[in-house]
This record gives structure tokens, sequence and C-alpha cells, in this order.
């Protein structure tokens, strides 16, 4: 009574692939988990328990141990959990599910319904990296996950959808490719021609925009130096197609996109405030994040 899946996680920027490992034997009932858990990992045996039963699902009193590997890298946030949920309800049943290397994400509510999980994008890059061509991803995370095109999405709201449907996989997985959704026009809230007056500093923003230079803007409060370098991106060249995909990865990690939104056209705008901390600027923490200068990447 054995069963293994295929997840994902991001640590700081980096992306990898999470096997895990359900195995349900006899013994006193319980549930271990293993694997060095963060506490949002470890807290996700009680969410699974109750969105399996809220299901319609019953778990068997038997001792369940499920395994997070690699072991050496530690695992944080909440992706997991739809993973360990099918992992359970397939090894209770004794039944091998294993089309195809499959990659499922998803947090669980008690309900039994699929929440939307951060660093969807960095994940299913890597995934395709390894060679993965599928993907179970909640419902939110659809319009995210479009934009890898080698990659079959299929997208559910609930714990029971996700495992009908991948209790009725073929042994072939058929490899639908990803249109996407078209690519649209930046769009800024400020333009370049609000500025009015300050010729000496425009021209220099104009110069420092077109050859990618740095600039250094001094002057009296309310002189207009923070009114100049926040539309200095809008008359920057627009990005390429792999810039874009860099800068949908730092905002898919920092849980700042939007349920619909796709791949992310405009170029970022951060403001440094005098007191930041190293770790603000730089990243960093005791759950590496990342800092103002990540977050400005190919912007300003």
């Amino acid at each position: 009574m054995y069963q293994s899946m295929l997840s994902g996680a991001y640590h700081g920027m980096e992306s990898y692939l999470v096997h895990v490992e359900v195995d349900v034997s006899d013994g006193l009932p319980c549930m271990d988990m293993i694997g060095y858990l963060a506490s949002q990992v470890k807290e996700s045996r009680e969410r699974v328990r109750v969105g399996i039963k809220n299901s319609g699902y019953k778990i068997p009193p038997k001792r369940i141990t499920i395994s997070l590997s690699p072991a050496d890298i530690r695992k944080d946030g909440s992706g997991f959990d739809l993973s360990v949920a099918l992992g359970i309800l397939f090894a209770a049943e004794n039944v091998r599910v294993q089309p195809k290397e499959v990659l499922v994400l998803g947090e669980l509510g008690l309900n039994g319904a699929v929440k939307r999980v951060n660093g969807v994008l960095p994940i299913l890059l890597k995934a395709v990296q390894e060679g993965v061509a599928c993907c179970i991803i909640p419902k939110e995370n659809e319009a995210e996950a479009e934009i890898v095109r080698e990659m079959t999405c299929i997208p559910v709201s609930s714990l029971r959808e996700a495992y009908e449907c991948f209790r009725d996989f073929p042994k072939d997985i058929p490899v639908k490719r990803s249109a996407g959704q078209g690519r649209r026009e930046a769009r800024y809230p400020v333009d370049f021609s609000q500025v009015a007056g300050q010729q000496q500093a425009r021209r220099a923003a104009e110069i420092a925009a077109a050859g990618f230079h740095n600039l250094l803007l001094f002057g009296q409060p309310g002189s207009g130096k923070t009114m100049i370098a926040e539309r200095i991106r809008t008359i920057l060249p627009p990005m390429t197609y792999d810039e874009c995909i860099e800068v949908t990865k730092i905002r898919s990690v920092l849980g700042e996109m939007k349920e619909k939104e796709t791949l992310v056209m405009e170029r970022p705008y951060e403001a440094v405030h005098h007191l930041v901390t190293p770790q603000g600027l730089l990243g960093g923490g005791a759950v590496p994040a990342p800092g103002i200068v990540t977050r400005a990447h190919n912007g300003v």
C-alpha cells in the first residue's frame, strides 16, 4: 500500500521537484510526515485529514507515513496538500496510479476545495526542464500556468475533481500544447509626458533609458526627482519574452499575481526608503525572500 506523487516547491528564487511518498500499513492509527518540513507543511496533516473527510472519502484507521524528498532541503508553503491527499487516497485503496510523471500542486481547504498557491510559474518551468509534460493545479492559477507552453495544465477546484481526473488518466497522457493568451501592450499608470519643465533632468533620463545607464538625481524636495524616476520605465524599450518571464516569476514567488493575470508586460518600479534594511534591499531572511533589488529586476 504505497503511492508516490510528484510535486514542487521553491527556495528563494530557485525551484525544485519534490517526491511525495505515502505508505499505508497496519499499526496504531496515526499520520507522520517527515522530510525536513516547516510548520506550514506539518499543519497540512489536519487540512488533509478534514479535507478528505468532507470530500466524501474515508481514511482507513492505519499507520500512514508521508515522506517528502529530497530530505536535505527545507520544505515550506502549503502547495503539497493536494499531492499528499491524493497519495493517501490511492495508497489506501491499494491502487497504483502512475500513468506518467504528473506534477500536482494545490492547497487544500477544510471543505475539500483546492486553493491557489504561490510560485506556480517557476515550479512549472523547472518541471518542464525535468521532462514533466502534465500538471494538476488550482483553478485560480490557470491563467498563470498558461504561460508555460510546453506543459499540459489541468485546473481543478476540488479534491474530488482532482481524484477523478488523476484516476482516469490513460497510460499515455495526450500532450496538448497550450497556446496561451496573446501578449498585450504594457500599460503604465503614469506617463513621461506628464513631466513639465526640468529639461536637463528629462534629457538625462532619456539618455539613461536609451543606453540602460545608471542615473543619479539630486535636488530640493518637490523639484521632481521621484516623478521623473517613476516615469523612466515608461520610455524604456518593451521587455522581451524572456524578460517578461523573469519578472513574472518574481511576482509569482511574491504572491502578487492576480487571478486572471498571465504574463507581466510592465517593467517594475520600486521606491527604496532610506531606512531600508540590508535584508529588505538585497533579500534573504530566515525564509529567503526577494529584496528590493530583485523586485526591481528589468525595471527601475
